[in-house]
């Protein structure tokens, strides 16, 4: 290409497009350099959110675990009074009757009834002897056995399901009574179907084994006090098995598995008499302590936590157990991760105000010079407006006070005015008043000469006329003087609304003989 084509193509030599090319390599370094800053000035803010995020998540786990530990210890400590208060109740039950069959034997019909069983006689007074004893102690059921487990004598003798002649020995409470002098047992009643404990004492007399009294306690009453409350109590026997419990639905139930010696020990004491023994949903998540637990028990479909408080009886060897949700210990929980939640964030806000207020400290630090500059400007151009403003304000009151005294100089020329006016039209009228007062002065002197006359003659009704004339002359004379008295009258005050109807009257009076003199009538 020759160089007349170059120059042709580009006008200016190939300088234009030398120059375009730098510019266009310079903007594009520009914009990556912008970019990169961008990145760089972002990546620290985005670890910094990334750690906030953090920290937000170990403040709510950390607020929850806490308030959940401290609601538990609190829970606990409440449930710990309520134990005591259960279990006290429950063995205090228990220890009503743990007398009753040791003093069985003190009768001696009792006795008696032991060496000679087939006496009808003895059979009888002691049947009746126990049911008086049962109904008084509110005991289930009174009886003695003889050493082979025969029921001989009943408190029930006379009712259908009498204890009279069944076979007890396989029951545990006399087995234990004959080896040990005593013994104790919980059992479903093989002829009623009603649980109950049972009170063992061996009988003897002169060191000989004689039988066994027993009674029969139920504890129905103490359910009854558990099952208002809020809270799921329950006793197990030492097989784990629920004996006696505020759910009805978990009655006879084991709170685990239970091995099949123990399934044959049970059924050859039939302890649980016609009752399948079903395993009830209780599964432990965490033991706090030898007696608090943390655990999951099956309620019907759902499944629900508990903190369980367990306590020993001691004379028993049952075990007491209370259940109390969780649900409100994991609200407490809640509401107060909730609030530190929102403590740790009003922090992050107020950390990010407080940036942002260092930062605007800052913008009007660099920008204080320019505003000082600026009020300095302002304070001298008020100064000035207030000196123009003062003088504005002194001149005006300066005009206000003239006016002021023009105005009391006017009102007192128009005053001096109306008084003298008032004094040139009393001068006007003085001949006629003087005429209209001489005429009431002749009739006063007339009517005194009559009077006098009428006195001397006795005439006292023309005196009195006379009298009331002479009165209403001299009211006419006051009148007219009062009227000019009134009108001559100098008054300063303001005007007010008069009657127009006296006015007029007052000056008819005053003008009432000149009138009269240039013929005048009015109406």
């Amino acid at each position: 290409m020759s160089s007349r084509d170059d120059t042709e193509k580009y006008p200016d030599g190939g300088a234009a497009g030398a120059r375009t090319l730098p510019v266009e390599c310079d903007r594009s370094r520009s914009t990556w350099r912008r970019a990169a800053l961008r990145t760089r000035a972002a990546a620290p803010r985005l670890i910094l959110w990334t750690i906030a995020l953090g920290l937000l998540c170990a403040t709510l786990v950390l607020a929850y675990q806490g308030a959940e530990r401290t609601s538990i210890e609190v829970l606990r400590q409440r449930m710990t009074h309520r134990l005591d208060l259960y279990s006290a109740g429950l063995e205090g039950a228990l220890g009503r009757y743990d007398y009753l069959p040791a003093i069985l034997p003190l009768d001696r019909n009792v006795i008696d009834l032991l060496r000679r069983p087939d006496a009808a006689d003895l059979v009888d007074r002691v049947n009746r002897h126990l049911e008086q004893l049962n109904l008084r102690a509110h005991s289930t059921a009174i009886y003695i056995l003889d050493t082979s487990g025969d029921t001989v004598a009943a408190s029930n003798w006379n009712e259908p399901d009498s204890f009279v002649g069944m076979a007890l020995s396989y029951r545990p409470y006399f087995t234990d009574a004959l080896r040990h002098g005593s013994g104790r047992f919980y059992g479903i009643g093989t002829t009623s179907g009603q649980p109950g404990y049972y009170f063992a004492h061996a009988i003897r007399d002169k060191s000989q084994l004689l039988g066994v009294a027993a009674v029969k306690v139920s504890l129905d009453r103490v359910e009854a006090t558990w099952a208002p409350g809020p809270d799921r109590v329950f006793v197990t026997d030492a097989n784990g098995v629920i004996i006696l419990t505020s759910a009805p639905e978990w009655k006879f139930k084991a709170t685990g598995d239970l091995p099949a010696e123990t399934l044959t020990r049970l059924n050859a004491t039939r302890q649980y008499d016609r009752v399948t023994l079903e395993r009830l949903g209780f599964e432990e998540r965490r033991r706090l302590s030898d007696s608090a637990r943390l655990v999951t028990v099956a309620d019907g479909a759902d499944l629900r936590d508990f903190l369980a408080l367990s306590k020993d009886l001691a004379e028993t060897g049952w075990r007491i157990t209370m259940l109390s949700d969780l649900a409100e210990v994991r609200a407490t929980a809640r509401t107060t991760s909730s609030l530190a939640g929102l403590g740790y964030g009003c922090a992050v806000l107020l950390a990010l105000y407080l940036r942002q207020r260092r930062h605007a400290w800052r913008q009007r630090l660099a920008a204080r010079s320019d505003l000082q500059r600026a009020h300095d400007l302002l304070e001298r151009r008020v100064e000035a407006r207030t000196i123009d403003l003062r003088s504005a304000n002194t001149r005006l009151l300066r005009e206000i006070e003239e006016r002021r005294r023009a105005e009391r100089d006017l009102r007192a020329a128009q005053e001096k005015l109306v008084q003298a006016g008032k004094l040139a039209v009393l001068g006007q009228m003085a001949a006629g008043i003087t005429h209209e007062l001489n005429q009431p002065l002749a009739t006063l002197r007339l009517l005194a000469a009559n009077t006098a006359v009428f006195l001397q003659r006795a005439q006292p009704v023309q005196v009195e006329d006379n009298l009331r004339m002479m009165v209403d002359v001299i009211d006419r004379m006051g009148r007219i003087t009062g009227q000019l008295r009134t009108f001559a009258h100098k008054s300063s005050a303001p005007a007010d609304a008069v009657p127009l109807h006296r006015c007029i009257g007052n000056a008819l009076f005053l003008l009432n003989e000149q009138l009269r003199g240039y013929g005048v009538d009015v109406d």
